[in-house]
């Protein structure tokens, strides 16, 4: 996931103490949370080594070869932490809406409606006929589909998630003949935030994606559909 992976890196790039420790201060160091090798762009190398030791908030620190003890946000430790699987890529689309030629949507109670995109890079509701839209309800609707990402991955255990009848179901066409769908599926709250999110996934693809309700509800209005 190259979001993820640039914030670890800008994460890592600047971190600075709120306090400096006696070199004998027991971090955890025996057993350090993680040990990160950081190579500059010229070659040079240093290794940052998180201890195991736990306070609220902090992170303890030092630089291996290095006698001083640093107390740092938990965050920084915290990043350096993430198993394989969560770095798994949560962009569901990542395009230029320029290279999008129909986007089609049909909703659960039957309601359907396709946008194209005309010679004059403007886009027009051909489906159903004598419909009209927004221009800049679909210009702003499609290019947030076009960089559509997710809250995160749901294990799928013990979920319904209404994916076999979704509430919504995208068809995107591309202009160079390619073709992407997506589906919508059940509303559940996020336990620890309350956060309206919705089980999507992806045509062709296993990953069960969260998307927050936020991030569909301006690609919707550009079909004259709501949550």
């Amino acid at each position: 996931d190259q979001k993820g992976f640039r914030n670890v890196a800008k994460s890592l790039s600047r971190i600075r103490a709120s306090q400096l420790l006696a070199s004998n201060f027991d971090g955890g160091f025996d057993a350090p949370s993680s040990r990160v090798s950081i190579e500059l762009e010229g070659g040079e190398t240093h290794v940052l080594v998180f201890g195991s030791l736990r306070a609220r908030g902090a992170a303890f620190v030092r630089l291996a070869g290095a006698d001083a003890v640093y107390r740092v946000s938990a965050m920084k430790r915290d990043a350096t932490l993430g198993q394989k699987e969560d770095y798994k890529s949560l962009q569901i689309f990542e395009t230029s809406p320029s290279e999008l030629a129909r986007v089609r949507l049909d909703s659960h109670d039957g309601v359907f409606r396709v946008l194209s995109r005309r010679d004059d890079q403007l886009w027009e509701v051909t489906e159903p006929p004598n419909v009209t839209g927004n221009l800049q309800d679909i210009a702003f609707g499609l290019n947030a589909l076009s960089q559509l990402r997710a809250d995160g991955i749901h294990s799928g255990f013990d979920a319904v998630t209404g994916l076999e009848r979704p509430r919504f179901q995208f068809r995107v066409e591309y202009a160079d003949g390619r073709e992407e769908g997506i589906r919508v599926g059940n509303l559940f709250r996020d336990p620890n935030s309350s956060r309206a999110l919705f089980f999507v996934q992806k045509e062709g693809e296993s990953d069960l994606f969260v998307v927050r309700a936020a991030s569909l509800t301006p690609i919707l209005k550009a079909f004259n559909r709501s949550l």
